[in-house]
């Protein structure tokens, strides 16, 4: 409410928040669509859908699953090929009531994120860097503004002894988040790569 109606006091923004829910729940004419509980609005998964959604449930099917490997010899873990191909696309939208695009989108890059993040650090704690490098440069393909897909890279470079492509990939991390976003890399980013020109072979690769 302070966020949405900041110039309203408590009592003013209870009552702009009630009404606007009112008018919300008659737009969706859905029953039951929006659950307000413990101060936090959402739509009901009983009877809405969303990319986002079937996303979390793909993922949490191939982690189970490869939690299930781990458990017993198997081949090499891989990630599914319908969420894989997922990664590449933003979310689309949804059936039943709508979401927010914007906020679609969000959960959308943290989920590949994550996903992405995973399956480079099963590849590189496998001793497999090239496959955790191609992983990298895929989700940046995806996602060329991901500060932490570039570390990721830059650290798996590094391990490989490619200090120059390292460096690189730094180059590029911080002339796009200038010409797209204004800004500079982290400090976080910025040190990895101060420690990689010093020769430096960071001890973490995730």
């Amino acid at each position: 409410m302070a966020a949405l109606w900041p110039d309203a006091d408590g009592d003013a923004a209870k009552t702009s928040f009630d009404t606007t829910l009112f008018r919300l729940r008659k737009l969706l004419d859905v029953d039951d669509a929006l659950v307000l509980s413990a101060g936090k609005l959402s739509l009901a998964r009983s009877v809405a859908w969303t990319d986002v959604w079937a996303l979390e449930v793909a993922f949490d099917a191939a982690r189970s699953r490869r939690a299930d490997e781990a458990r017993g010899p198997s081949p090499r873990w891989r990630t599914p090929r319908r969420p894989a191909r997922c990664l590449s696309r933003p979310a689309a939208g949804c059936r039943g009531a709508r979401v927010d695009r914007q906020a679609a989108r969000r959960a959308a890059r943290a989920v590949r994120a994550h996903a992405v993040r995973a399956r480079a650090s099963a590849s590189s704690s496998e001793g497999d860097l090239a496959t955790a490098i191609d992983v990298y440069r895929r989700g940046l393909e995806a996602d060329n503004l991901a500060e932490s897909f570039y570390r990721g890279l830059m650290r798996a470079l590094a391990a490989t002894g490619d200090q120059a492509e390292a460096l690189n990939a730094f180059r590029r991390c911080r002339e796009l988040l200038s010409i797209v976003l204004g800004v500079k890399p982290s400090a976080e980013t910025d040190h990895l790569s101060r420690e990689i020109a010093a020769g430096s072979i960071p001890a973490s690769l995730s």
